[in-house]
């Protein structure tokens, strides 16, 4: 199944650029499902959709036409079936502290719930193998980055804190009350974790895979917007994804020529010329500000056109991989592309398996192949944009067997 994300800043146009993508894809023959991971969805809007159809189908697929299926994640909906054990206990966590109960059952949503129920989807849809195509309508880009990174945290947690904790709970449960008016999540909840997180076990795989997901960045000829735009990609890059296209949206056509844009003009020119310049060499599109709000089936087939033109909007535009691993038995070698990122702002380190990088606020452990595992990280430096982190060539046993043979040559 082919995964395409659709990201960028909100208001630049990501929604209606998802929509016109899978109504052509559907067209074309492909049987296609679009995802909203934004709580504020909008995508019903692109399609001109009843909204009331979405309230209706309580969060399930819906057919809009044929091979095109839409799914706005309710969040509501994605508890009952699969957080509800979770949520109950953090309800009642908060309603014993005094919250007011329906209080306590809103607090009980935490951050990451939906990014986590979108990436159950993807696994879903990719496993029973019913579509040819995903189009994932993310979040703005904040949440879209919490969303790349939740596999990663998920699976750190469950391999070094999970079992911890559900034993001290075991342990501590029955005298917990006599000292403390603080509920102990129950087994169920620790199930209820651990099934979820085997139901998305295996879709980093699917994100990381450059033959099968790409990103595609909507941005606007505009200071802020492309500031933030650079950091997406940096930290798409971290995460080890493909970004094949990079969209540039609204921009002002030659048509206008009233007085009072002129300089709206020479702004936009030099932020494309930045753009271009900044991204070679992944394609760019430039789509100029249409006369009319983008909005139904007639106009996201009309800004499809402009998009695409007569290319296929399934192909993988561009296929650099940010992350490479490579060398030999004397050195070994990890290199992973991060453009924009502030050289003095990053932090690299290893910890047993893995290597940590951290920019800003954003962090991403890497699991390390078996043959990188043995070895210690010793050096890390700039190649132009690619980040190299060298690892000496002694495995740890040879390394040993050194030391051993050595002390008995000194006995």
């Amino acid at each position: 199944m082919r995964v395409i994300l659709f990201t960028g800043k909100g208001g630049t146009g990501k929604t209606s650029m998802s929509a016109a993508t899978a109504l052509t894809l559907a067209r074309r023959g492909f049987k296609t499902i679009a995802i909203s991971t934004d709580s504020a969805h909008s995508l019903a809007d692109s399609f001109s959709l009843d909204p009331n159809l979405f309230d209706l189908s309580q969060g399930l697929v819906v057919n809009i036409e044929k091979n095109l299926d839409i799914l706005q994640v309710n969040i509501s909906y994605e508890i009952d079936r699969y957080w509800h054990e979770i949520s109950d206990y953090i309800a009642l966590l908060f309603a014993t502290q005094g919250l007011d109960e329906v209080v306590a059952e809103e607090l009980a949503i935490i951050p990451g719930m939906e990014e986590l129920t979108a990436l159950l989807y993807v696994n879903q849809f990719d496993k029973e193998g019913e579509y040819d195509i995903l189009i994932i309508d993310c979040a703005p880009t904040g949440e879209t980055l919490r969303f790349l990174g939740m596999p990663d945290a998920l699976e750190w947690y469950m391999n070094r804190i999970f079992n911890i904790h559900r034993s001290v709970a075991s342990v501590v449960r029955p005298i917990a009350h006599r000292v403390a008016n603080i509920p102990l999540p129950p087994d169920e909840v620790f199930n209820n974790f651990r099934e979820f997180y085997e139901r998305i076990d295996g879709v980093k795989d699917i994100l990381v895979d450059p033959e099968k997901t790409t990103v595609r960045i909507i941005t606007n000829p505009e200071k802020m917007v492309l500031r933030e735009t650079k950091r997406s990609y940096t930290y798409f890059c971290m995460y080890g994804l493909v970004v094949d296209q990079v969209i540039v949206n609204k921009v002002f056509p030659k048509e206008i020529k009233d007085k009072y844009f002129a300089k709206w003009h020479d702004i936009h020119k030099h932020y494309i010329g930045e753009i271009e310049k900044f991204f070679h060499p992944i394609p760019i599109v430039k789509i100029p500000l249409l006369q009319e709000e983008i909005c139904g089936i007639d106009f996201l087939l009309k800004l499809s056109e402009l998009l695409y033109g007569d290319d296929n909007p399934e192909k993988i535009f561009y296929s650099e991989r940010p992350l490479q691993m490579f060398g030999s038995d004397d050195d070994m070698h990890l290199s992973i592309r991060l453009p924009f990122a502030e050289k003095e702002g990053v932090e690299l380190y290893q910890s047993q398996e893995e290597l940590i990088i951290r920019i800003g606020n954003f962090k991403r452990n890497i699991y390390l192949p078996r043959s990188f595992q043995k070895r210690h990280f010793k050096s890390a430096k700039w190649d132009d944009d690619r980040l190299v982190a060298s690892f000496d060539g002694e495995m740890e046993s040879t390394r040993y067997k050194k030391k051993s043979a050595e002390k008995a040559n000194d006995e």
